[in-house]
Formats: C-alpha cells, sequence, structure tokens
C-alpha cells in the first residue's frame, strides 16, 4: 500500500545538539477476540530512519517486531535513548497516549507522528495533547532530521512548537520527497530486526513464504491524479502526487535486501503498483534475473489485455485488488472508478497468466442497506466463482478527513477531538448513515458468508 504522511510532535530540547539515540515505535489498535494480528513492516518508520544520521542510535518498540508488545514499558525505561518517536493513526492514538506518558515520566522526549495527526495540524495537537512540544506537519523525514539535529526552529519545513506557552510555527513551505530519485534505504531497513515479524506471519500468514520483505515503488495515488477525484472512503489529500521511483533503485533495493535477509518474497505496497504503465514498462524492462516473486495491489481498471503481458514478466504472483461494494451503482457513488465487469475481466487475465487474485470488500460504507450488503456478498461468492483465491472485508472505519465525519462532528461536538472514542463514533456513525443495519449483526453475517472461501478474512477492531 502508499506511504503515510507523516506528523511529528517533539517535546523541546537543546538546539545544536545530536541526541544519543531515538526509539520508532507504531502503536497498536486492539484487535477482536480471535482475530490473529499479522505482522507488517514499519515502513514508514524504516523511510524516516533511513534519513537520520548514522551518529543516531535507533532501538524500536513497534509490535510488529516486538516478541512480546507488553515488553515495551521496560525496554523504554532501561533505554538510553533522549527520544521516543511514533506514528499514530486514529484507532491508535489511545494506545500512542498511554505509551508517551509512560516515556515521558521516564524523562523522554516524547514524539507523535503519523497520517492522523497531520490531519488535524499543528495547533490542534498542542492545544489538546500536553506531551507534544513540537509538531512537523508534511512528510517527515528531512524535518525530523534537521529537528533531531538541533536546527533553528524557523528553518524547519512544516514546524509547529510552543514558546513561553504560546504556539508558534513558521512560513516555509511544507517539505515533499519526490521519491523519484530515492535510493535503496539501507540504512533504514539495516536499522531493524525481522525476525519476530518472520515468525508470526509464518504461522498465521498465508503467503507460504518464510522472508517477504515490504517495499514501496510508488508514492501517492495514479487514479486521484489522473482524475482529480478520490474515492468518498479515502481521507488522503489529493495533493499526494504520483511519484514513481526510479526503476534503478527499485531493483537495486530489492537485490541488496535478497543478499542481506535472504528474502523470498517481495511485499510492495504502493497503493497501486500498476498505477503508471510507463512506469510499469520501465520496472519489466530493467528487471534482474531471479528476483523474488512479488504481490503487490492494484486497480481492476488496470489490468488489462494490455498490461497482464507486463505484470507477469515482472514476476507478480499475487494481486490484491480493491473492489469494495457490489454494484455498479454503488461503486459510482463512491467515486472508485471501476466497474464490476472490470473487476471479472481482471480476475480472468490473472488466471490466464497463472496470477492469484484477491479481492477486497468494504461492510458497513455509508448508506449500507441490506440489499447493497447482500449485493457485495453476492458479488464475492461470483468472484470466487470466476477465480479468486481467497477474500478480505474490512468493516469502514470512518475518519478525520471524510465529509461524514465532518456531519458527526456538527451533529456531536464532543468527536472533534485528536484523541477520540473511537468505539463512539463507529457506532454513531452505524445509527447515522446505516439507520436500517445493526453493526454486530452485519459483521456476523459476513464472517458466516466468507467462510465459503479456503483463505479469507475479515478485518474489525474491537473499539
Amino acid at each position: 500500500m502508499f506511504l503515510k504522511i507523516l506528523t511529528f510532535v517533539v517535546k523541546y530540547g537543546k538546539r545544536g545538539k545530536m541526541t544519543s539515540g531515538v526509539i520508532f515505535a507504531n502503536p497498536p489498535a486492539k484487535a477482536r477476540e480471535g482475530q490473529q494480528r499479522r505482522g507488517m513492516f514499519p515502513l514508514p518508520l524504516i523511510a524516516l530512519v533511513n534519513f537520520l544520521d548514522r551518529e543516531v542510535k535507533v532501538e524500536q518498540v513497534s509490535p510488529d517486531l516486538l516478541t512480546d508488545y507488553s515488553l515495551t514499558n521496560s525496554i523504554v525505561s532501561q533505554s538510553k535513548a533522549d527520544w521516543l518517536a511514533m506514528t499514530c493513526y486514529q484507532e491508535t492514538m489511545k494506545s500512542a497516549l498511554e505509551l508517551a506518558k509512560f516515556a515521558k515520566s521516564v524523562g523522554k522526549k516524547v514524539i507523535l507522528g503519523g497520517h492522523h495527526i497531520t490531519l488535524w495540524g499543528g495547533e490542534k495537537v498542542l492545544k489538546e495533547i500536553p506531551e507534544a512540544d513540537f509538531v512537523i506537519v508534511g512528510e517527515g523525514e528531512t524535518p525530523l532530521k534537521l529537528l533531531i539535529e538541533g536546527n533553528d526552529f524557523y528553518r524547519i519545513p512544516g514546524l509547529w512548537w510552543r514558546e513561553n506557552g504560546n504556539i508558534k510555527t513558521n512560513s516555509l513551505p511544507l517539505y515533499f520527497n519526490n521519491w523519484v530519485n530515492q535510493s535503496p534505504m539501507i540504512r533504514g531497513y539495516s536499522a531493524f530486526d525481522y525476525s519476530a515479524l518472520w515468525k508470526r506471519n509464518e504461522k498465521i500468514g498465508r503467503t507460504g513464504y518464510k522472508r517477504p520483505l515490504s517495499v514501496i515503488g510508488i508514492r501517492g495515488c495514479a487514479y486521484a491524479q489522473r482524475t482529480g477525484k478520490r474515492c468518498t472512503f479515502c481521507a488522503m489529500p489529493l495533493s499526494n502526487r504520483l511519484r514513481c521511483r526510479k526503476p534503478k533503485y527499485f531493483w537495486e533495493e530489492v537485490m541488496w535486501a535478497v543478499k542481506k535477509f535472504q528474502i523470498d518474497l517481495i511485499w510492495e505496497h504502493s497503493d497501486s503498483f500498476l498505477g503508471s504503465p510507463e512506469w510499469l514498462a520501465e520496472i519489466t524492462d530493467t528487471r534482474p534475473k531471479n528476483t523474488p516473486p512479488i504481490w503487490c495491489y492494484g486497480r481492476a481498471d488496470e489490468i488489462n489485455p494490455e498490461t497482464i503481458g507486463l505484470i507477469s514478466k515482472i514476476g507478480i504472483e499475487h494481486v490484491y485488488i480493491g473492489v469494495e461494494v457490489g454494484s455498479d451503482e454503488r461503486l459510482r457513488e463512491i467515486n472508485k472508478g471501476i466497474t464490476l465487469a472490470q473487476v471479472l475481466n481482471a480476475i480472468r487475465l490473472c488466471r490466464k497468466y497463472n496470477i492469484r487474485v484477491q479481492p477486497s470488500f468494504i461492510v458497513g460504507l455509508p448508506g449500507e442497506t441490506k440489499e447493497s450488503l447482500d449485493d457485495t456478498i453476492n458479488f464475492a461468492l461470483l468472484c470466487k466463482e470466476k477465480g479468486a483465491d481467497d477474500i478480505v472485508f474490512h468493516e469502514f472505519i470512518l475518519r478525520k478527513g471524510l465529509g461524514w465525519f465532518e456531519i458527526l462532528v456538527k451533529e456531536h461536538p464532543e468527536l472533534n477531538r485528536v484523541v477520540l472514542d473511537q468505539g463512539k463514533l463507529q457506532e454513531l456513525m452505524w445509527k447515522r448513515f446505516n439507520p436500517k443495519l445493526e453493526r454486530e449483526e452485519t459483521l456476523e453475517k459476513t464472517k458466516e458468508i466468507i467462510r465459503e472461501f479456503p483463505h479469507f478474512e475479515l478485518t474489525a477492531w474491537n473499539i
């Protein structure tokens, strides 16, 4: 999938002084009972670390990388690092704040980050979170490096801070990583131990591979850049333009990782690895010999007779396709920009070239009814009949940045918080926008139906 925009909130430190180290974390959201959490490579943290001076010691308390997340407080308290840096999402803010409070109690400089905080903005975050002393709005690699190195606050793009109790910022344009010329992130990848993640995924994952590694070739959304639109359930800004990394650097990173970690699968996390036909052709032409197979994300309209040959030649073995809903009418409502016919055609082409397909659907999108849910389930079963290998259903999570959120905030001002009650938000969202359905009954019905697939997953948070 795409790399999240990062915002950083930092407790005050002396300018001009290199810190002894940074502990990185991406606190977890709580999974539902019985739902096992697969590990994910912390790509945002890897990118941030890659920009840091090699003198800065890096540690981690990521649930994806630790054998036991309950060890977090012990690790933080015993570490000699100056700062704890976290990347947070709306549904992880409570656990992030718990960790922030503990870190501050043992003398760490607390750093928060993530797309969620970027959406709220520096002033709002500083007003509501006393643990935060600095905020960097926008992409965070260079701003975080400059801040840790002790540069003048007025010379750090996107920085917000407090001075004598007053909130300050500067007028510099936000930092924007062009990504095109991003060389292999050797410093970033080398900073972490992935053995716990590989062990967890081998136990509960479905890849069949022992050492997958996540990489990212493209930042931004090709569909948004091409049409000037975004899907109604997506909170990423349209300013997040498409940036395709030079194929030379992409493949150099892959081949370095093969040698360094003995990886046997490339887990490609661009929003759509197939989003640029020109880049896809370059990636195909420059592919080294004996690269591991690729699992990636793609749009149904990007898999067609003109591209399927390239997709096969790159070594793509598995494509995750976001379908979301089960009728063309609903697809138009959510600005998805595809049709059900395109989905079925993509499945047919992929099966012809022995490429596995995993359609993904969303339960509970605003406007969901019994009829629309039945349409989605029936189309999922049709995808299976036509050759889809497995399936994923996600419960829709309402987030800041979406129009439905702003409507609810006007009706329920208590939701206008950086750290909000996600459970209450979901409850109010279902009542307001899906009044004909009960949330728990809908999720249970979906779970029963998707057992028809040999591999299935229902992602829903215990919130």
